[in-house]
């Protein structure tokens, strides 16, 4: 039996080969930095895994269309040697390619839209949140494998998909297929890219800073863009003939820029530390910060050498010591009215155990493992202590400590700090009605599932002094 010719790609198929080198070679940088910096930090997770599953059969996919181009992919009938398209019969070769390229196709998608879907459900809080993004999970799965499993049942045989040899379903079947595949390809992405903007929608970060972590998380939208160029050509599987290598090529052409935007949209979160020289990213967002009870907002700890009282936004926090506390702020939480005491007041400075693991380590549970939270706590209590000493003792900013003071011992701690260095201190309270208190606690219940309400209360009201009110 004589060998197969082969051709030398040109036009559209030069194209293709090109293409798949390019994102076959991005791909494989991308998801090696991704695993590497995900071990080293001791993060690995279910995301990566399946990521790098999706990445091995994306590099498949990349080898059968390089290697289709070759065998006719994005030519025409009119110039393919004998070999490749025996006249007057079906596609030999060159369908063999254009099958295997759809089963790779849907194989990694599978895997990509996993990866991408399991980060979200990763940093995800609200239920809600967890539901849409489990169901998206799920659409996305259900879709690419329905498609996949119809890929085998087409023909009978299965060699009858490339060499005509049997009984296939009509051509409309697999463009309603394709079709299907890539309105469900385009939603999936389109939600993984409006959740992020979602769950930050709240969180307690600037503006440019919500964006920022938003595009950086949505960026996935970019692979729609491909799947929406590349629709119009989905549809000639109702007509394949003629010409069917030269306008498959185009379908093969965009679901390989698909694919490979979702690895490395997918991958770019885990690779945050690598960018965010251009990015900026803000450690205060809850999606980022584990779960706490709500009892850690219990107080603020101010600290001062001036003698008279500060103002912040027209609230005199020393005046409300003095008087008995009948000035407050409606629903300003302990990292808000810390940041806003220093945006107003630039002789404050705010101090966060929070922000010193954040400058550190980086963001909870992506560049670090959630069992080591604790451990950087103590870290951070350390080097905040040793900024807190410094900064009292050469007098040269005013405080704001950012900082959970429920605990009596704990507050005692940081009052002797004070007064030992010189200085003054104001604990404040930020007080809540008790259907706000009790619907904290049922939130972070069903969200975090962190502690039950009565611990949370104990935890909270121990060694507690006087509310202001």
């Amino acid at each position: 039996m004589s060998a197969v010719p082969t051709i030398e790609p040109r036009g559209l198929g030069l194209a293709q080969l090109i293409t798949s080198i390019l994102f076959g070679i991005l791909t494989t940088v991308v998801v090696f930095l991704r695993t590497f910096i995900r071990l080293k930090n001791r993060v690995l997770g279910a995301d990566d895994m399946l990521m790098v599953i999706g990445y091995i059969l994306f590099a498949v996919l990349v080898g059968v269309s390089s290697k289709g181009t070759y065998y006719g992919a994005g030519q025409r009938d009119a110039v393919l040697p004998e070999g490749i398209y025996p006249h007057g019969k079906f596609l030999t070769v060159g369908a063999q390619y254009v099958w295997l390229f759809q089963i790779f196709y849907c194989a990694s998608l599978v895997f990509i839209k996993a990866s991408i879907c399991d980060a979200l459900l990763r940093i995800a809080v609200i239920p809600w949140h967890r539901v849409v993004a489990w169901m998206t999970l799920a659409m996305a799965v259900i879709c690419a494998m329905i498609v996949f499993i119809g890929l085998f049942v087409l023909c009978k045989p299965l060699s009858a998909t490339w060499n005509g040899d049997g009984k296939c379903s009509p051509p409309s079947t697999l463009a309603i297929l394709a079709c299907f595949v890539s309105a469900s390809s385009i939603l999936t992405d389109i939600i993984c890219a409006a959740l992020p903007a979602l769950m930050l929608y709240k969180a307690q970060m600037k503006l440019a800073t919500k964006v920022s972590i938003s595009l950086v998380l949505g960026l996935g939208a970019l692979a729609s863009v491909a799947t929406i160029i590349r629709m119009p050509y989905v549809l000639f599987y109702f007509h394949p003939n003629p010409d069917y290598l030269y306008r498959h090529c185009h379908v093969s052409l965009w679901s390989t820029v698909e694919a490979g935007i979702g690895i490395i949209a997918g991958s770019l979160p885990a690779l945050r530390k690598f960018v965010k020289r251009w990015i900026t990213f803000d450690s205060s967002a809850r999606q980022y910060s584990p779960p706490k009870p709500y009892g850690g907002s219990h107080g603020l700890g101010i600290t001062s050498h001036i003698g008279t009282a500060s103002r912040v936004k027209g609230y005199n926090i020393s005046r409300d010591v003095e008087n008995g506390g009948k000035d407050h702020w409606e629903g300003a939480g302990k990292s808000t009215l810390a940041k806003a005491i220093v945006t107003r007041l630039p002789n404050f400075k705010r101090l966060s155990n929070d922000q010193i693991i954040y400058e550190s380590h980086g963001l909870y549970k992506i560049d670090y493992p959630a069992e080591q939270y604790e451990a950087y706590q103590q870290e951070a209590s350390q080097k905040l202590i040793a900024e807190l000493e410094r900064i009292l003792s050469e007098k040269s900013y005013d405080l704001v400590l950012d900082l959970s003071f429920y605990d009596k011992e704990y507050r005692d701690e940081y009052k002797d700090i004070v007064e030992r260095n010189g200085g003054r201190w104001v604990l404040v309270y930020l007080d809540a009605d008790r259907d706000v208190l009790e619907g904290e606690y049922r939130r972070q219940i069903i969200a975090a599932l962190w502690m039950g309400a009565q611990a949370c209360l104990r935890r909270s009201s121990g060694g507690a002094q006087p509310r202001l009110r």
